[in-house]
């Protein structure tokens, strides 16, 4: 009784469509229906293999005057990049499946924060010994087996050490790290957060500049990229701080290329700006085109996709 209560709760909170399925295998070994699957469906229903069936247009959502949702940058950069994606991903739950990579990044970053506060808080990097100390005690990922753990943990050092060598100053101007920004836009509230911020740009006390860590090579700066830049510049600015520069650092690149700059001048940003809000404007109509291209032969949604597998 309890299952079958649990399970007629989940149905009646369905709002526009309820989908049940079930897969014949997991990797290599095979998988029967689980119960709650046999349940609702019927012991004698017959299980249809068939590519998923996805409705191309829903019915728009009355929003009230007060009605302001608040996204992610994140997420509207992963709308901009495919609408349909963003749908499978963020309305119907199909989210990537757990790599051992995930969190190298979040990790690297981490490790920078702490080395920002011992400067702050002792006025000098701590000794090799204290280095390693602070790296062995910081450094986490959640997914990684020891393999993998050892060779990230290995080109992390690496990384962290090149950046302690060639932007040690860096660290004396840190204003904050991982701020939090909030933009407010007509049709929605953006949040996120600023790799870090430095203080004295130009040689002013309180002129900032704002750097975005990459912890992979990066080519070329695409547009996302310099989106993200550009709208926590105009979330700054809104907040009343002066922000002169805007700047992507590849912490794997040397020296003279580890450091572009995003144009972030008035103009640009507010141009940045309309382009976000036609984003959110996108996802408050509840548009989800498909936007297939070059992308599709790597997105992790592509099995559930019909534009992706003509791809």
């Amino acid at each position: 009784m309890r299952t079958s209560g649990g399970l007629s709760v989940a149905i009646t909170r369905a709002r526009d469509h309820l989908y049940l399925s079930t897969h014949q295998r997991v990797t290599s070994q095979s998988a029967a229906p689980s119960p709650y699957f046999t349940l609702a469906a019927g012991p004698s229903a017959p299980l249809v293999t068939a590519a998923p069936w996805t409705p191309t247009q829903l019915p728009a959502h009355p929003h009230g005057a007060g009605d302001k949702p608040t996204f992610s940058f994140s997420e509207l950069a992963q709308y901009q990049s495919c609408p349909l994606q963003y749908r499978f991903r963020q309305n119907l739950g199909f989210q990537p499946q757990a790599a051992k990579e995930l969190g190298y990044g979040r990790a690297v970053h981490h490790v920078l924060r702490r080395l920002a506060e011992h400067v702050r808080q002792h006025g000098d990097v701590p000794s090799l010994l204290g280095f390693e100390q602070l790296f062995d005690r910081e450094f986490y990922l959640p997914y990684a087996d020891r393999s993998a753990w050892e060779t990230m943990e290995a080109r992390a050092r690496t990384v962290v050490t090149h950046y302690l060598t060639h932007f040690r100053a860096d660290l004396d101007r840190v204003w904050e790290v991982e701020r939090s920004f909030e933009l407010h836009l007509d049709s929605a509230n953006v949040v996120g957060r600023a790799d870090v911020i430095l203080d004295r740009e130009d040689g002013l006390p309180g002129g900032l500049a704002l750097v975005d860590y990459k912890t992979r090579s990066v080519a070329k700066v695409d547009e996302a990229m310099a989106l993200q830049l550009q709208v926590y510049t105009a979330a700054a600015r809104g907040e009343g701080y002066d922000v002169r520069a805007a700047w992507l650092h590849d912490l794997t690149a040397p020296k003279a290329a580890a450091r572009v700059t995003v144009a972030s001048t008035p103009d640009v940003v507010l141009i940045a700006t309309q382009a976000l809000t036609a984003l959110a404007r996108g996802v408050r109509d509840r548009s989800f085109p498909a936007q297939p291209g070059d992308g599709c032969r790597y997105c992790d949604v592509r099995p559930l996709c019909r534009h992706a597998r003509t791809q």
